[in-house]
């Protein structure tokens, strides 16, 4: 039935030739159209993503001296951690931080232990080192005494405290509290 087909249609192509080849190449231009498109939809798809790249890396090297000013500022606070970290062993220098601290404030350090510290697992970059402290003065020492604790170079974590009354006006009171230091591992 096929072979009938094309015996039937060399005779009409022969009868209408240039009709026949203006098809064929209607044909031909049409595929070639079509597979033109497709390229031409995969090229743009492809330009959009390298637009998007660029632009990114241009965003990036704008933002260069931004980075490096926030490198640079990231490096210098790992430096002051480094520089301030407790070195375990080293108990004077250690107790001598406190004893500052109990002089600026002008309140009395009535007793001051380095607990030892536990052992780190795994690799930990710090080491927690734990102190017990008590601290007597007027209330306003106190609280300085406190605050300078907190905010001063040697990271500290406070665990605990308490705050009494020593005499009834309330004049003196004391501070008893826990607290670790960031140190060395």
């Amino acid at each position: 039935m096929l072979r009938e087909f094309f015996q039937n249609l060399q005779p009409t192509l022969k009868r209408y030739l240039f009709s026949s080849v203006c098809a064929g190449l209607s044909l031909t231009l049409l595929i070639g159209a079509v597979i033109l498109w497709l390229d031409q939809r995969a090229l743009a798809q492809r330009l959009q993503t390298r637009t998007a790249q660029g632009e990114a890396v241009l965003t990036a090297l704008a933002a260069g001296p931004v980075l490096r000013d926030t490198l640079a500022q990231v490096r210098k606070a790992s430096a002051s951690i480094t520089a301030n970290l407790v070195d375990e062993p080293n108990l004077a220098e250690n107790l001598w931080y406190f004893y500052n601290l109990e002089e600026s404030t002008r309140v009395r350090l009535r007793d001051l232990n380095q607990l030892s510290s536990q052992a780190v697992a795994g690799d930990a970059t710090y080491r927690l080192i734990p102190y017990s402290l008590r601290v007597t003065g007027t209330f306003p020492q106190v609280m300085d005494f406190m605050q300078k604790l907190e905010t001063g170079p040697k990271l500290a974590k406070i665990r605990a405290f308490s705050l009494n009354r020593l005499d009834a006006e309330g004049l003196n009171v004391a501070l008893q509290i826990d607290v670790v230091l960031l140190g060395k591992p």
